[in-house]
Protein backbone atom coordinates (compact mmCIF):
# COMPACT_ATOMS: atom_id res chain seq x y z
CA UNK A 1 0.00 0.00 0.00
CA UNK A 2 1.12 3.46 -0.90
CA UNK A 3 2.04 5.66 1.55
CA UNK A 4 -0.13 8.18 2.33
CA UNK A 5 0.93 10.63 4.90
CA UNK A 6 3.41 13.50 4.80
CA UNK A 7 6.24 14.41 6.69
CA UNK A 8 4.45 15.62 9.47
CA UNK A 9 2.63 12.34 10.00
CA UNK A 10 -0.60 13.24 8.48
CA UNK A 11 -2.19 12.41 5.59
CA UNK A 12 -0.85 14.33 2.50
CA UNK A 13 -4.05 14.77 0.34
CA UNK A 14 -7.73 15.09 1.44
CA UNK A 15 -8.35 12.38 -0.87
CA UNK A 16 -5.58 10.22 1.13
CA UNK A 17 -6.92 11.43 4.15
CA UNK A 18 -11.06 10.44 3.39
CA UNK A 19 -9.36 7.05 2.33
CA UNK A 20 -7.76 6.46 5.74
CA UNK A 21 -10.77 7.19 7.47
CA UNK A 22 -13.12 5.31 5.44
CA UNK A 23 -11.12 2.83 6.45
CA UNK A 24 -11.05 3.13 9.52
CA UNK A 25 -15.09 3.27 10.23
CA UNK A 26 -14.63 0.14 7.80
CA UNK A 27 -12.65 -1.65 10.30
CA UNK A 28 -14.36 -0.06 13.64
CA UNK A 29 -18.03 0.40 12.26
CA UNK A 30 -19.52 0.44 15.81
CA UNK A 31 -16.96 3.30 17.02
CA UNK A 32 -18.95 6.71 16.85
CA UNK A 33 -15.93 7.95 17.05
CA UNK A 34 -14.47 6.80 13.98
CA UNK A 35 -17.45 8.33 12.12
CA UNK A 36 -17.44 11.65 13.46
CA UNK A 37 -13.94 12.39 12.27
CA UNK A 38 -15.43 11.20 9.10
CA UNK A 39 -18.11 13.31 8.77
CA UNK A 40 -15.97 16.20 10.21
CA UNK A 41 -13.60 15.50 7.41
CA UNK A 42 -16.43 15.95 4.83
CA UNK A 43 -17.34 18.98 6.68
CA UNK A 44 -14.09 20.49 5.78
CA UNK A 45 -14.22 19.32 2.03
CA UNK A 46 -17.36 21.53 2.09
CA UNK A 47 -19.36 18.15 1.27
CA UNK A 48 -22.44 18.39 3.68
CA UNK A 49 -24.30 15.44 2.29
CA UNK A 50 -21.45 13.11 3.05
CA UNK A 51 -21.12 14.73 6.24
CA UNK A 52 -24.96 14.32 7.45
CA UNK A 53 -25.00 10.67 6.82
CA UNK A 54 -22.15 10.09 8.60
CA UNK A 55 -23.14 12.44 11.58
CA UNK A 56 -26.93 10.17 11.10
CA UNK A 57 -24.32 6.78 11.75
CA UNK A 58 -22.74 8.56 14.66
CA UNK A 59 -26.24 9.00 16.09
CA UNK A 60 -27.60 5.67 14.98
CA UNK A 61 -24.45 4.17 16.79
CA UNK A 62 -25.51 6.37 19.47
CA UNK A 63 -23.56 9.73 21.35
CA UNK A 64 -22.73 7.90 24.53
CA UNK A 65 -19.79 6.26 22.87
CA UNK A 66 -18.68 9.49 22.35
CA UNK A 67 -16.44 11.95 25.07
CA UNK A 68 -18.40 14.22 26.46
CA UNK A 69 -16.49 17.00 24.62
CA UNK A 70 -16.74 15.17 21.40
CA UNK A 71 -20.69 14.90 22.05
CA UNK A 72 -20.46 18.56 22.19
CA UNK A 73 -18.70 18.94 18.88
CA UNK A 74 -21.07 16.51 17.21
CA UNK A 75 -24.37 18.88 18.53
CA UNK A 76 -22.25 21.79 16.90
CA UNK A 77 -21.13 20.11 13.68
CA UNK A 78 -24.09 18.35 12.84
CA UNK A 79 -25.97 21.50 13.64
CA UNK A 80 -24.17 23.86 11.80
CA UNK A 81 -24.29 20.80 8.15
CA UNK A 82 -27.76 20.97 8.36
CA UNK A 83 -27.99 24.50 8.27
CA UNK A 84 -25.74 24.80 5.18
CA UNK A 85 -27.81 22.25 3.96
CA UNK A 86 -30.98 24.08 4.36
CA UNK A 87 -32.35 21.90 6.80
CA UNK A 88 -32.73 24.75 9.40
CA UNK A 89 -35.47 23.37 11.75
CA UNK A 90 -33.60 20.33 12.02
CA UNK A 91 -30.46 22.56 13.07
CA UNK A 92 -32.39 24.43 15.40
CA UNK A 93 -33.59 20.85 17.00
CA UNK A 94 -29.99 19.40 17.43
CA UNK A 95 -28.39 22.66 18.70
CA UNK A 96 -31.25 23.15 21.07
CA UNK A 97 -30.60 19.49 22.23
CA UNK A 98 -27.07 20.16 22.18
CA UNK A 99 -27.69 23.13 24.61
CA UNK A 100 -29.80 21.47 26.73
CA UNK A 101 -26.89 18.73 27.20
CA UNK A 102 -24.04 21.30 27.11
CA UNK A 103 -25.74 24.69 28.75
CA UNK A 104 -22.47 25.58 29.27
CA UNK A 105 -20.58 25.69 25.87
CA UNK A 106 -21.28 28.89 24.81
CA UNK A 107 -20.82 27.66 20.88
CA UNK A 108 -24.16 26.47 21.20
CA UNK A 109 -26.30 29.64 21.16
CA UNK A 110 -23.79 30.99 18.61
CA UNK A 111 -24.62 28.13 15.97
CA UNK A 112 -28.33 28.62 16.65
CA UNK A 113 -28.06 32.31 16.26
CA UNK A 114 -26.43 31.28 12.98
CA UNK A 115 -29.41 29.06 12.10
CA UNK A 116 -31.90 31.82 13.00
CA UNK A 117 -30.18 34.47 11.01
CA UNK A 118 -30.34 31.80 7.73
CA UNK A 119 -34.10 31.43 8.52
CA UNK A 120 -34.14 35.37 8.06
CA UNK A 121 -35.10 35.66 12.41
CA UNK A 122 -32.28 38.20 12.89
CA UNK A 123 -34.75 39.16 15.93
CA UNK A 124 -34.92 35.46 17.07
CA UNK A 125 -30.75 35.50 16.79
CA UNK A 126 -30.31 38.32 18.74
CA UNK A 127 -32.57 36.93 21.48
CA UNK A 128 -30.62 33.80 21.68
CA UNK A 129 -27.40 36.12 21.63
CA UNK A 130 -28.67 37.74 24.56
CA UNK A 131 -29.93 35.08 26.67
CA UNK A 132 -26.59 33.45 26.20
CA UNK A 133 -24.87 36.67 27.24
CA UNK A 134 -27.09 36.91 30.78
CA UNK A 135 -25.89 33.39 31.56
CA UNK A 136 -22.05 34.74 31.31
CA UNK A 137 -20.50 34.92 34.98
CA UNK A 138 -18.76 38.34 34.15
CA UNK A 139 -19.16 41.18 36.20
CA UNK A 140 -20.02 43.63 33.13
CA UNK A 141 -22.95 41.72 32.41
CA UNK A 142 -23.89 41.59 36.24
CA UNK A 143 -23.84 45.21 36.15
CA UNK A 144 -26.37 45.23 32.84
CA UNK A 145 -27.95 42.35 33.69
CA UNK A 146 -31.48 44.88 34.42
CA UNK A 147 -31.36 46.01 31.18
CA UNK A 148 -30.16 42.86 29.68
CA UNK A 149 -33.13 40.70 30.98
CA UNK A 150 -35.77 43.85 29.85
CA UNK A 151 -34.32 43.38 26.25
CA UNK A 152 -34.86 39.81 26.12
CA UNK A 153 -37.89 40.16 27.76
CA UNK A 154 -38.82 42.49 24.50
CA UNK A 155 -37.53 40.49 22.12
CA UNK A 156 -39.24 37.32 23.16
CA UNK A 157 -42.71 39.23 23.24
CA UNK A 158 -41.58 40.50 20.04
CA UNK A 159 -41.25 36.66 18.34
CA UNK A 160 -44.51 35.63 19.61
CA UNK A 161 -46.16 38.10 17.27
CA UNK A 162 -46.53 37.40 13.68
CA UNK A 163 -44.22 38.95 11.40
CA UNK A 164 -41.87 40.06 14.86
CA UNK A 165 -39.27 37.91 13.67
Amino acid sequence: MEDVLGPDRRPATADAALRRLRECCAHNPNDPRAFLDLANEYDMLDREEEAEQAYEKVRALGLDGLSPEDRAHWFIQFGSTLRLLGKLEASQAILQQGEEAFPANPAMPAFRALTALADNCPRQAALVLLEATLRLPHEEIARYRRALTNYVAELAEAAQRPHGL
